[in-house]
């Protein structure tokens, strides 16, 4: 018995010393952190916007603001938080379209109360997650061209679903 339990000990702390854990970055954003997983370089934060914008060791630049919904002139209060999502959407993308840039709906989830959107500048393809999380909007971005689509997609809802409340 004494060899069995030696050897799920050593099996246990050698399965948990192998066992790779994740690393987060953190920003400090107006309304509470927002937590990131991987490793960033937080670059400038926007005063107006309270998007802070970071860069991994890729190349890969993304961005993130957490801001009460009520700071918003769209917001309403008696709207579901869905609803006030597509509203911040709409604000958005119009302000983009009126600068002459195309704008693209890529996906929406009433469910989880997001939308993933994107806008080209000419350079590349800015892609948007806006979604609801208590009081707040938040608003992620990818920037590159080192990933594709679907990469933005995952990431930007991954760190959605890891930080909505």
């Amino acid at each position: 018995m004494k060899k069995i339990i030696t050897v799920l000990i050593i099996l246990i702390s050698t399965y948990s010393f192998c066992q790779e854990k994740e690393t987060f970055s953190f920003v400090k954003t107006s309304s509470g952190d927002v937590k990131i997983s991987g490793i960033w370089e937080q670059l400038n934060t926007v005063d107006d916007s309270g998007q802070t914008y970071l860069k991994n060791k890729e190349g890969v630049i993304i961005a993130v603001a957490q801001n009460p919904k009520n700071a918003y002139s769209f917001f309403k209060s008696t709207a579901s938080n869905f609803v006030n999502v597509k509203l911040f959407y709409k604000w958005d993308s119009d302000f983009r379209k009126e600068n002459n840039f195309k704008t693209d709906k890529i996906k929406e989830n009433s469910k989880d109360e997001y939308i993933i959107w994107k806008y080209n500048d000419g350079k590349y393809d800015n892609v948007f997650l806006f979604g609801s999380s208590k009081n707040t909007f938040l608003n992620i971005l990818v920037y590159t061209s080192i990933w594709n689509e679907e990469e933005k997609i995952l990431f930007l809802e991954n760190v959605y679903k890891t930080n909505k409340l």
